[in-house]
């Protein structure tokens, strides 16, 4: 895990946080974690949570582990 690795799962971490906080917006918390754009955010975001941060904040954090590969 190099430098940018190690600071880009930190600011996710914080995100995380964030996101279970009734009054935080999305819109808000990727500039707070030090993210220039929401898409860059999201797409981060997804690959660390598997879930977008809109889908962490319905389900406050929750994460499902309910998808399975049908094979």
């Amino acid at each position: 895990l190099g430098p940018n690795d190690y600071l880009k799962t930190i600011r996710l971490n914080k995100a995380a946080e964030l996101l279970l906080q009734d009054d935080v917006r999305i819109g808000d918390i990727y500039i707070q974690v030090g993210f220039n754009s929401s898409s860059y955010f999201a797409k981060c975001f997804k690959g660390q949570f598997k879930v977008t941060p809109k889908e962490y904040k319905e389900n406050k954090g929750i994460l499902n582990d309910n998808e399975e590969d049908s094979t």
